[in-house]
Protein backbone atom coordinates (compact mmCIF):
# COMPACT_ATOMS: atom_id res chain seq x y z
CA UNK A 1 0.00 0.00 0.00
CA UNK A 2 1.15 3.45 -0.74
CA UNK A 3 0.71 6.11 2.15
CA UNK A 4 -2.31 7.86 -0.20
CA UNK A 5 -4.08 4.40 0.17
CA UNK A 6 -4.36 4.82 4.11
CA UNK A 7 -7.70 6.68 5.72
CA UNK A 8 -6.46 6.29 9.67
CA UNK A 9 -6.13 9.76 10.66
CA UNK A 10 -3.22 9.04 13.09
CA UNK A 11 -1.49 7.06 10.48
CA UNK A 12 -1.48 9.82 8.37
CA UNK A 13 -0.43 12.40 11.06
CA UNK A 14 2.82 10.55 12.12
CA UNK A 15 3.35 9.76 8.58
CA UNK A 16 3.40 13.69 8.34
CA UNK A 17 5.48 14.31 11.48
CA UNK A 18 8.09 11.76 11.07
CA UNK A 19 8.02 13.62 7.35
CA UNK A 20 9.02 16.78 8.89
CA UNK A 21 11.72 14.81 11.23
CA UNK A 22 13.52 13.44 8.21
CA UNK A 23 12.02 10.22 8.63
CA UNK A 24 12.48 8.55 5.11
CA UNK A 25 9.50 7.39 3.13
CA UNK A 26 10.14 3.57 2.92
CA UNK A 27 11.42 3.26 6.89
CA UNK A 28 7.93 4.79 7.99
CA UNK A 29 5.83 3.08 5.71
CA UNK A 30 8.09 -0.23 7.01
CA UNK A 31 6.73 0.65 10.14
CA UNK A 32 3.06 1.58 9.01
CA UNK A 33 2.86 -1.96 7.29
CA UNK A 34 3.59 -3.64 10.68
CA UNK A 35 1.39 -1.21 12.79
CA UNK A 36 -1.37 0.67 10.59
CA UNK A 37 -4.77 -0.24 11.12
CA UNK A 38 -6.00 0.34 7.75
CA UNK A 39 -4.50 -3.13 6.41
CA UNK A 40 -7.37 -4.87 8.48
CA UNK A 41 -9.90 -2.68 7.82
CA UNK A 42 -10.27 -3.52 3.86
CA UNK A 43 -13.64 -3.93 2.80
CA UNK A 44 -14.94 -7.81 2.93
CA UNK A 45 -13.96 -9.53 -0.04
CA UNK A 46 -17.28 -11.81 -1.13
CA UNK A 47 -16.19 -12.81 -4.17
CA UNK A 48 -14.24 -12.22 -7.56
CA UNK A 49 -15.93 -9.24 -9.11
CA UNK A 50 -15.12 -5.46 -9.09
CA UNK A 51 -14.70 -4.34 -5.33
CA UNK A 52 -14.94 -7.88 -3.97
CA UNK A 53 -18.51 -7.67 -4.20
CA UNK A 54 -18.65 -5.75 -1.44
CA UNK A 55 -20.11 -2.73 -3.22
CA UNK A 56 -20.99 -1.23 -6.75
CA UNK A 57 -19.27 1.88 -6.18
CA UNK A 58 -15.62 2.61 -4.56
CA UNK A 59 -15.43 1.62 -1.60
CA UNK A 60 -14.05 4.05 0.90
CA UNK A 61 -11.02 2.34 1.02
CA UNK A 62 -9.29 0.27 -1.29
CA UNK A 63 -10.22 -3.94 -1.53
CA UNK A 64 -7.08 -5.94 -1.10
CA UNK A 65 -5.67 -7.10 -4.27
CA UNK A 66 -6.21 -10.51 -3.58
CA UNK A 67 -9.58 -10.36 -4.06
CA UNK A 68 -10.07 -12.56 -6.85
CA UNK A 69 -8.20 -15.43 -5.27
CA UNK A 70 -9.53 -14.96 -2.03
CA UNK A 71 -12.99 -14.26 -1.24
CA UNK A 72 -16.04 -15.69 0.84
CA UNK A 73 -17.28 -17.30 -2.32
CA UNK A 74 -14.39 -19.61 -3.21
CA UNK A 75 -13.86 -20.76 0.24
CA UNK A 76 -17.49 -21.79 0.60
CA UNK A 77 -16.98 -23.94 -2.87
CA UNK A 78 -12.77 -25.19 -1.61
CA UNK A 79 -13.39 -28.18 0.96
CA UNK A 80 -9.85 -27.06 2.18
CA UNK A 81 -10.29 -23.62 2.89
CA UNK A 82 -10.05 -22.27 6.28
CA UNK A 83 -13.58 -21.34 6.05
CA UNK A 84 -14.59 -24.73 5.58
CA UNK A 85 -12.23 -25.86 8.37
CA UNK A 86 -13.79 -23.53 10.86
CA UNK A 87 -16.91 -25.54 10.37
CA UNK A 88 -15.68 -28.56 11.00
CA UNK A 89 -13.90 -27.28 14.42
CA UNK A 90 -17.56 -25.85 15.15
CA UNK A 91 -19.36 -29.03 14.69
CA UNK A 92 -16.62 -30.93 16.14
CA UNK A 93 -17.35 -29.08 19.05
CA UNK A 94 -20.84 -29.12 19.10
CA UNK A 95 -21.75 -32.56 17.95
CA UNK A 96 -18.82 -34.93 18.53
CA UNK A 97 -18.41 -37.04 21.17
CA UNK A 98 -15.62 -35.12 22.23
CA UNK A 99 -18.10 -32.29 22.95
CA UNK A 100 -18.01 -32.96 26.78
CA UNK A 101 -14.42 -33.10 27.14
CA UNK A 102 -14.24 -29.44 24.48
CA UNK A 103 -16.43 -27.63 26.76
CA UNK A 104 -15.18 -28.65 30.03
CA UNK A 105 -11.88 -30.70 30.27
CA UNK A 106 -8.78 -29.13 32.02
CA UNK A 107 -6.29 -27.63 30.46
CA UNK A 108 -2.77 -28.42 29.82
CA UNK A 109 0.14 -26.91 28.17
CA UNK A 110 2.28 -30.16 26.98
CA UNK A 111 4.97 -28.00 25.29
CA UNK A 112 6.10 -25.14 27.38
CA UNK A 113 9.49 -24.24 25.67
CA UNK A 114 8.96 -24.83 22.42
CA UNK A 115 8.46 -21.18 21.30
CA UNK A 116 7.26 -22.19 17.45
CA UNK A 117 4.82 -24.54 18.62
CA UNK A 118 1.61 -24.14 21.13
CA UNK A 119 0.63 -27.86 22.54
CA UNK A 120 -2.05 -28.84 24.95
CA UNK A 121 -4.41 -31.06 26.32
CA UNK A 122 -7.49 -31.13 27.01
CA UNK A 123 -8.62 -33.67 30.23
CA UNK A 124 -12.37 -35.26 30.90
CA UNK A 125 -12.75 -38.59 32.80
CA UNK A 126 -11.40 -40.90 30.67
CA UNK A 127 -10.65 -38.79 27.37
CA UNK A 128 -8.02 -36.91 26.33
CA UNK A 129 -7.42 -34.86 23.21
CA UNK A 130 -4.32 -33.40 22.03
CA UNK A 131 -3.74 -29.95 19.76
CA UNK A 132 -0.75 -29.02 18.33
CA UNK A 133 -0.14 -25.82 16.20
CA UNK A 134 2.71 -24.48 14.54
CA UNK A 135 1.74 -20.66 13.84
CA UNK A 136 5.21 -20.36 12.05
CA UNK A 137 5.41 -19.96 8.35
CA UNK A 138 8.73 -22.31 8.47
CA UNK A 139 7.95 -26.71 9.59
CA UNK A 140 8.76 -27.10 12.69
CA UNK A 141 10.43 -30.18 14.82
CA UNK A 142 7.14 -31.95 17.34
CA UNK A 143 6.66 -35.35 17.91
CA UNK A 144 2.84 -36.48 17.87
CA UNK A 145 1.05 -39.78 17.20
CA UNK A 146 -0.40 -39.55 13.97
CA UNK A 147 -2.12 -42.53 13.52
CA UNK A 148 -5.02 -41.26 15.60
CA UNK A 149 -5.68 -37.49 14.25
CA UNK A 150 -9.16 -36.55 14.51
CA UNK A 151 -9.00 -32.65 12.70
CA UNK A 152 -6.28 -31.59 10.80
CA UNK A 153 -5.85 -28.34 8.40
CA UNK A 154 -3.62 -30.33 5.82
CA UNK A 155 -5.30 -32.82 3.84
CA UNK A 156 -2.44 -35.30 4.91
CA UNK A 157 -0.51 -35.76 7.57
CA UNK A 158 2.19 -37.82 6.67
CA UNK A 159 4.69 -37.40 9.44
CA UNK A 160 5.07 -37.71 13.06
CA UNK A 161 7.94 -35.66 13.85
CA UNK A 162 7.36 -32.05 12.13
CA UNK A 163 4.42 -29.90 11.47
CA UNK A 164 4.13 -27.66 8.72
CA UNK A 165 3.96 -24.00 8.05
CA UNK A 166 0.45 -23.23 10.31
CA UNK A 167 -0.20 -26.64 10.63
CA UNK A 168 -2.86 -27.65 13.52
CA UNK A 169 -3.79 -31.12 13.82
CA UNK A 170 -5.96 -32.22 16.94
CA UNK A 171 -5.53 -36.26 17.92
CA UNK A 172 -6.56 -38.86 20.46
CA UNK A 173 -3.95 -40.25 23.35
Amino acid sequence: MFIEDYRDIEILNMYEDRIKRGFSHDDIMQSIHHIGRDNARTPMQWEDTTYGGFSEVTPWIGVNKNYKEINAKSQMSDDRSVFNYYKQLIFFRRNSQFKDLIRKGNFELIEKENKDVFAYQRKFEQQVLNVVCNFRPYEVAFKFDNSNILLSNYSQTETCVSLRPYEAIVYVS
